[in-house]
């Protein structure tokens, strides 16, 4: 079932929710919804452990990200920017496929 878009304001949340069961490609999209607000939920919470190797962990979850070349080119470069401004990720790693 779908989000209702019937009322005056979009609840986000919900509407992300209805995505586990609109459809294959909205389901998968529904889990990574899912995926990253749990990545986002350890990030927030402080690192309780043992330091490695001088390397001072602040938080319970270090995020990466990859992606390629053809996402720069498009429009998805302007989320790669804002992630990168607002800290979300720990580590960017870039790859440059070639035929």
């Amino acid at each position: 079932k779908g989000y209702d878009f019937s009322g005056n304001e979009i609840d986000y949340n919900a509407m992300f929710d209805s995505y586990k069961t609109t459809g294959f490609q909205a389901t998968n999209f529904g889990a990574a919804v899912n995926m990253v607000n749990d990545m986002l939920k350890a990030k927030s919470e402080p690192f309780e452990g043992s330091y490695m190797d001088g390397i001072r962990q602040t938080s319970g979850c270090t995020i990466f990200v990859g992606f390629t070349s053809n996402m720069i080119s498009s429009g998805v470069r302007e989320n790669i920017k804002i992630s990168c401004e607002r800290e979300f990720s720990g580590c960017f790693s870039y790859n440059m496929w070639c035929c």
